[in-house]
Parts: structure tokens; sequence; C-alpha cells
């Protein structure tokens, strides 16, 4: 019996945990109490680490999440500091990192999913965005190597196009323009790597011409 896939989604009160709501985790509460759809699963994430944060933010920054001192920086988003404030942003960061683990996973679950499909044309837009949510850079370009693979095995005609990722997101500019660099540059290597075989083959066929010709 085939099962129905289903969503994963994290949440837990320490989403909504400091005292002054904003819109955003107002309104992830709100989403939360109004769901009403069979078989989702709702998760919750363990509250990421001040370590885990400070792989995307300064830990001047994050201690003054942590403390509230100094205060222009702690309220530097815009938002009243408060001390549980700490406490929304642990968790929710631990959903976005907890997701990113399933990351690869999906893609190549969905991928396999759609298998061998006879495409007439494959287009691949190849944004980066999820490396400003918590996606590693590696898993990125491991993301790429997923794909291409995937859409050299369908030798169907394909393009892809660059996109997402913002500098200061998360991403300086050299970080940036070396996600997009790899992009290319498997894409180039999975193709150079399928017509050196197609070459190999050729020259064997060739090779067993003659024999028979001798």
């Amino acid at each position: 019996m085939r099962t129905t896939p289903t969503v994963k989604l994290f949440f837990n009160n320490d989403y909504v945990a400091a005292e002054q709501l904003f819109d955003t985790t107002r309104t992830s509460g709100w989403i939360v109490d109004s769901l009403a759809i069979p078989g989702l699963r709702l998760t919750s994430p363990q509250a990421a680490t001040r370590e885990q944060l400070l792989d995307v933010h300064s830990a001047e920054y994050v201690d003054a999440v942590i403390s509230g001192e100094p205060e222009s920086l702690a309220r530097s988003q815009g938002f009243p500091w408060e001390p549980r404030l700490f406490s929304a942003v642990a968790a929710s960061t631990g959903g976005v990192i907890a997701d990113r683990r399933d990351y690869l996973q999906t893609i190549e679950r969905e991928l396999d999913r759609l298998g061998h499909a006879g495409f007439c044309l494959v287009l691949y837009n190849a944004g980066v965005d999820p490396a400003g949510d918590g996606v590693s850079q590696h898993d990125l370009v491991t993301r790429e190597e997923i794909v291409f693979e995937w859409i050299d095995r369908q030798e169907s005609p394909a393009a892809f196009v660059l996109a997402g990722g913002y500098v200061d997101d998360g991403l300086t500019r050299n970080e940036l323009v070396a996600l997009h660099v790899a992009t290319i540059t498997k894409a180039h290597e999975i193709r150079a790597r399928r017509q050196a075989a197609k070459q190999r083959h050729s020259n064997r066929w060739r090779l067993g011409e003659e024999e028979v010709r001798r």
C-alpha cells in the first residue's frame, strides 16, 4: 500500500516565547492554532545553540540578543529587547537548522519521484537563497551535483539560470560569487564527463569495426 507523503512542520511554544510579540512570531502561532490538516507532522525542533548562531552572526550581536547589552545592538533589528527574545530566536532558528538536514534528502527524493520521464526540456532555477536560510554552502554545492547528475541522466535538452542570494544575508560578496561559480562549474564538469564517456564509447566502437574489417 502506497503511503501519502506528509509535510513536517517545525514549531513549539518557544517560537512565541517573547513577551513582546512581533508580527512574525504572532503569525506562526496563529497559523499553528488554525491548522486542521490530516497527516501533518508538527515537530518540535531542538533550539539552536550560541555556537550555531555564530556561523551566520557576529559574537557581539548574538551576545547582545542574549543579554540585551549593548542596547543599541540588541535592538538593531528594530525589535524591543526582552529576556525571552533569545529563546524565541533560538527556537525558530533551530527549526531552520532541522529543516536544512532534510534539504538534500528532499531533493533526492523528489528527483527520484520524477524518474526518467522523457522530458522534452528541463529548466532548472539554480537559486542560492537557501544560503540565507540556514542551508550550508557545502550543501548547496552538493545540491548542484545531485541536480546536474539527474539532468544528465535524462538525456534531454536542459537550461539553467543563476538566481537568488544576497550580500549581507549571511553571505559575503565572495561567498555569493563562489556559489554561483560552483553551479556553473558543476554543470560543466558533469557535461564534460558525459561527453568524454561518449567519446570513449565511440572510440571503442570504431576499434571494433577495424577488428572486424581485419
